[in-house]
């Protein structure tokens, strides 16, 4: 059989036949209706190399990590950067101005207490409250000093002033002397006398006293030296009534004057 002429065309090349593609110049498979696509990033194969074989060196497919952008794994920290700082212990904050409230409440500074009491109070809301108890603490106690403080001032001026009160005084100085309180009994005249000393001196007294107080107080002792004088004028000797309207004229005074005994 004679092969062909010059100048005509050559046949096309049968699949499978003489002149097929060697192995490895085999075009990649194109992938079939339906099948996934690989994703992006994926490893292409080589060219070459059929689809689905991996290649060498590279690990196969299910110890392949994640692709470009896969989420980390649920409670894992991020591969990028290191983990932020724990933040720094703060120094815990002191209150001295409660401090120094409890130490002025104790030894009875009442007005540096109840300062530095409220400034400790004004502190501790800004500290979480540490130092309120013991500002409230020296508060208390500066305020009960201070009204102690004030009870003992309102007495002592009381005091001072009843015993400046001229009537008082006069009253005073001629009751302590015992010579003035001796009655000569040996005759009813003289008895009168002693009485009638007494009482002119009390309502001397009595007119003296700048105290209304003091002044009804003293008064009310010369009278009760008087009845005694009626007494004796009417040979009425007084009952025990009598006795008890001398000792509460006695305390009326002594509250008025201050105690005479003192």
């Amino acid at each position: 059989m004679s092969g062909p002429t010059y100048g005509s065309p050559t046949p096309p090349s049968q699949p499978g036949g003489y002149g097929q593609p060697a192995y490895g110049n085999q075009p990649p498979a194109q992938p079939s209706y339906g099948q996934a696509q690989p994703g992006y990033g994926q490893a292409q194969p080589a060219y070459g190399q059929p689809a689905g074989q991996p290649q060498y060196g590279q690990p196969s497919g299910y110890e392949q990590p994640g692709g470009y952008g896969q989420a980390a794994g649920y409670g894992q920290p991020p591969a990028y950067g290191a983990p932020p700082a724990p933040p720094a212990p703060q120094t815990p904050q002191s209150n001295g101005f409660a401090v120094a409230s409890l130490i002025f409440g104790i030894i009875g500074g009442s007005l540096l207490g109840l300062i530095f009491g409220f400034l400790g109070l004004s502190k501790a809301k800004k500290i979480g409250g540490k130092g309120r108890g013991m500002s409230v603490t020296g508060i208390i106690l500066s305020v009960v000093w201070l009204v102690a403080s004030i009870g003992v001032g309102v007495y002592v001026f009381t005091q001072l002033k009843e015993r400046t009160d001229p009537g008082c005084a006069a009253a005073r100085e001629f009751i302590l002397d015992d010579s003035n309180l001796q009655f000569n009994s040996t005759s009813e005249a003289a008895l009168k006398a002693d009485l009638q000393r007494v009482v002119d001196e009390l309502n001397a007294d009595a007119d003296m006293a700048r105290s209304a107080e003091a002044k009804a107080a003293i008064k009310a002792m010369a009278d009760d030296f008087k009845q005694l004088m009626d007494a004796i004028d009417s040979g009425n000797v007084p009952g025990p009534e009598f006795d008890a309207k001398i000792t509460r004229d006695g305390q009326a005074i002594d509250a008025a004057c201050g105690t005479i005994g003192a």
